[in-house]
């Protein structure tokens, strides 16, 4: 099954969860995952499972000073 996170594509077993494309410790740097237009709450990365040709993009905060 073929994804793409950001730009890449990405190939994966059927079933696969947002939390293993993501990977668990770059979760806690994101503030917010949007696939194929929609937002996903991140408590529900671990249970959220893809399909063929999702799209999924994230949503990283910077702060400066």
């Amino acid at each position: 099954m073929k994804v793409f996170l950001e730009k890449r594509e990405l190939e994966f077993k059927d079933g696969v969860t947002l939390e293993a494309v993501i990977g668990p410790r770059e979760i806690k740097r994101i503030g917010g995952i949007i696939v194929n237009g929609k937002s996903v709450p991140l408590e529900q990365v671990g249970t959220y499972l893809l399909h063929e040709g999702d799209r999924i993009h994230t949503i990283r905060f910077i702060a400066g000073g």
